[in-house]
């Protein structure tokens, strides 16, 4: 079919009307969403990091966190960014050592109000060298298990 316009011939121009498959729509959504989802879970749970001595913790608290265990032979500074949590699923919350002979301190430090629990302690520290104990925290910190649980326990 032909048409005119101002004097000119003109033809149609067939648009497409045929249909995606709705299938095939709904593969690539899911697929989209997944790749999404699993890019938003990475680094979700409170967690800790860190080379030598010096320890540094984010992420939200997760209800399959696991215990943040750091032993030093000599010192060991743990701190928190804000938004950081641990709600661990067994054991402590938190478990430092400074290993016997270490002349270093063993200090933890969190001015972020962080939420830290674990099912015994929330926050075990032990020093076994001859240095000194630091814990300061601004938020709660909670030991859910049974009576002997502690939020901080240090020796």
């Amino acid at each position: 079919m032909t048409h005119k316009i101002n004097n000119k011939q003109t033809k149609s121009v067939a648009l497409s009307t045929q249909r995606r498959h709705p299938l095939a729509m709904t593969i690539v959504t899911a697929l989209g969403l997944a790749a999404s989802a699993s890019y938003m879970r990475t680094g979700y749970a409170g967690s800790c990091s860190g080379t030598g001595v010096n320890i540094l913790c984010s992420g939200p608290a997760d209800g399959g966190d696991t215990t943040q265990s750091f032993s030093e032979s000599n010192q060991l500074t743990v701190t928190t960014e804000a938004g950081f949590g641990l709600n661990g699923a067994s054991g402590n919350g938190f478990d430092l050592q400074v290993n016997s002979g270490g002349t270093g301190d063993l200090t933890f430090f969190d001015d972020n109000t962080s939420d830290i629990r674990g099912q015994l302690r929330g926050i075990r520290v032990r020093q076994d060298g001859s240095g000194s104990i630091d814990v300061t925290t601004s938020g709660a910190v909670e030991g859910l298990g049974n009576s002997s649980a502690h939020g901080i326990y240090a020796r």
